[in-house]
């Protein structure tokens, strides 16, 4: 009798269970559901270098690749020499400088470009002034996301630092900019000519590209035979020879003798090292 008694006690509860239990199931469902939706994560900006030691005045070349690992397909800008900024300084120092990476004066640098999850953006950046200096040094990627702050992004993302030495004798001589200078471009033209090489002149011109050249003329001995070369002024080489020499009077132009719309030459503020 008190078993009959306690299970009738009971029956209308399970069947209250059994009638909330779909529910229940759909709520857990819907929760899970939730949870999977979160807030996708802002852009990871990945920073590499083509190697950790380089020797003073050698060209630096470095990898960025932009990723967005869980958002949806966004438009971003391009990667470029604006949207991505270098910043370098002493290892252990708070002081940082800013370094731009070679660009094309034919470039348009507020291109868009798309991103999403399955097509992280990359590009192989050049510069030529983060080895002004010798001793230990960190490095790092700014990049300006542009327009897309406006959806939930960060304006700007950041790389890791990354550790580089200077060490070594100088392997070229640069100005401010980072230019190769003329006599540095000389030396490597009359090496590539040869035995005999005796003077030399040089020039430099804007290439179809929008990039600056060094053209060298240099003089053969004992019959004074010209023979003339293309020197790439970033990565310090002799890029190819010429088919024909360049008339010598355009060398005394003073407008031959470096990029005449360069910025004007940084006051020591910018390119003073702290002492390590």
């Amino acid at each position: 009798m008190m078993g009959q008694q306690y299970r009738s006690m009971h029956r209308p509860a399970a069947l209250l269970m059994l009638a909330i239990l779909p529910w229940l199931l759909t709520a857990c469902q819907s929760f899970r559901s939730g949870a999977a939706e979160a807030p996708p994560e802002p852009f990871q900006l990945i920073l590499h270098l083509d190697k950790q030691t380089y020797r003073p005045g050698e060209a630096v070349q470095a990898v960025v690749q932009l990723v967005h690992p869980d958002g949806p397909r966004a438009e971003v800008r391009a990667l470029n020499a604006d949207s991505v900024r270098f910043y370098f300084g002493r290892a252990g120092s708070p002081e940082r400088m800013e370094r731009q990476a070679v660009a094309s004066k034919k470039e348009p640098l507020g291109a868009m470009d798309a991103l999403d999850a399955q097509t992280p953006l990359h590009r192989r950046f050049l510069l030529t002034r983060l080895t002004e200096f010798g001793g230990d040094f960190v490095v790092q990627a700014h990049y300006s996301s542009g327009g897309v702050q406006s959806k939930g992004q960060p304006p700007k993302v950041y790389s890791g630092v990354v550790a580089v030495s200077v060490r070594g004798a100088r392997l070229f001589e640069r100005d401010p900019q980072g230019f190769l200078k003329k006599q540095e471009a000389i030396d490597l033209a009359r090496a590539a000519a040869g035995s005999g090489a005796r003077k030399a002149e040089a020039l430099c011109i804007e290439d179809e590209m929008g990039f600056y050249k060094w053209w060298v003329n240099v003089h053969l001995a004992p019959a004074d035979r010209v023979v003339s070369f293309f020197v790439d002024p970033y990565l310090g080489r002799v890029w190819h020879q010429a088919d024909k020499p360049f008339d010598p009077k355009l060398a005394q132009d003073p407008r031959s003798q470096r990029p005449a719309n360069l910025p004007a030459l940084p006051t020591h503020q910018d390119h003073a090292m702290p002492a390590p």
